[in-house]
């Protein structure tokens, strides 16, 4: 699928991209019952959302440096904002963050 979404995103050449991540695999509401879940499940969504993550992050990259636009729809309280992809993205000369509370943007 990430293969297919590749070649799609440098045939078209979105002007605005849009992406989102897994909400469970950083959700520190689903940290508090890490424990009663089968570690190896969480361990493999954990490894499934990262990877997705990082192939975001590589599309956003290349539509900064293409001088293009995204969209990255991310609750302001998920645990991905650590990772070093999202950090190097957000490090980027050009690119922003916005928080919302309802209707407001912060």
């Amino acid at each position: 699928v990430r293969d297919r979404a590749r070649r799609k995103f440098h045939k078209e050449e979105p002007m605005f991209l849009i992406g989102s991540q897994p909400c469970a695999a950083y959700s520190p509401l689903q940290a508090l019952s890490k424990a009663k879940r089968d570690p190896e499940e969480v361990r493999r969504k954990m490894v499934r959302a990262n990877v997705h993550m990082e192939f975001m992050t590589e599309l956003y990259r290349e539509q900064v440096l293409a001088g293009r636009y995204f969209l990255h729809v991310h609750p302001l309280c998920a645990t991905s904002w650590r990772l070093e992809c999202t950090l190097e993205v957000m490090a980027m000369q050009g690119v922003d963050t916005a928080k919302t509370v309802g209707q407001k943007i912060l």
